[in-house]
């Protein structure tokens, strides 16, 4: 059984706007993916165990199966896969923030040697029809569901990194030199709300959609700002005091008045 697998590292991919991947044909198997240089399908990538699976065609219908390695963790469609798991075409195996899409190769299917013209126009028209019809029925709505699967999940992210470096970044500058008072309580008190907002997302990160993940990245970037602030000593400047006298004289002056004779009394 041949196959394809489109091989995308999600984080780097979404910069070029899903780009499609790097597609690798395989003509037998089994096809063992890891980092180890024996490996049919090599991802040199430390998410990767050196056998971290195996594709195989079971006998003797050839349907494919995936063969997850003793503790390495595999993804098929969302859902982990403990123990062999059958692949179909478009299925999606996970391993982090890697995605390989399997796709089978079908074999091209010659005409009989003694069909007239018109069974095959015939049989070429309605292959044409019924593609278009799969094309319009079935490749479409899905093509559209995998783009917002994964703008939810590059949305999700990138909160997670943003996130982690805000946090990362609080914490080393309460670890630093004592900086002023109001900065301190500043500090404090937006790694309380990162924490909060770290275990908010623990708990409703199933439920989460891409609107709400627009709307925590959004979040996110509001602390990045303050945080930048704090670093520069930009967020608590001293108020330069008033003065009234100066204030009145440069009025004066503006007007054409002449200045009063007595002095100003200041309460």
């Amino acid at each position: 059984m041949a196959f394809q697998l489109n091989i995308r590292h999600n984080i780097e991919a979404a910069e070029d706007h899903f780009a499609s991947g790097e597609v690798r044909t395989f003509t037998g198997t089994p096809v063992r993916v890891g980092r180890a240089g024996n490996c049919e399908c090599c991802i040199e990538a430390p998410e990767f165990e050196p056998h971290h699976f195996s594709i195989d065609a079971e006998p003797p219908s050839g349907e494919l199966v995936l063969h997850p390695a003793a503790g390495a963790r595999v993804f098929v469609n969302g859902h982990e896969a403990l123990t062999d798991t059958a692949l179909q075409s478009g299925d999606e195996i996970r391993v982090e923030h890697w995605s390989l899409r399997v796709q089978k190769v079908y074999a091209s299917a010659g005409c009989a040697r003694h069909s007239d013209v018109l069974s095959v126009t015939a049989r070429v028209l309605v292959a044409v029809i019924l593609l278009l019809e799969i094309g319009a029925v079935v490749w479409l709505p899905r093509q559209l569901q995998s783009v917002t699967r994964w703008e939810e999940e590059i949305a999700k992210q990138r909160v997670f990194i943003i996130l982690d470096a805000l946090r990362g970044q609080n914490i080393r500058a309460q670890r630093g030199l004592a900086p002023e008072e109001l900065e301190a309580g500043a500090r404090e008190a937006i790694g309380e709300e990162l924490s909060s907002l770290v275990r908010y997302i623990r708990a409703n990160e199933e439920r989460l959609g891409r609107e709400d993940w627009r709307d925590l990245y959004e979040d996110v970037l509001r602390y990045q700002r303050i945080l930048k602030r704090l670093r520069e000593g930009q967020a608590f400047r001293p108020v330069p005091e008033l003065d009234i006298e100066a204030g009145v004289r440069h009025l004066l002056a503006r007007s054409g008045e002449p200045e009063p004779a007595y002095e100003s009394r200041r309460p």
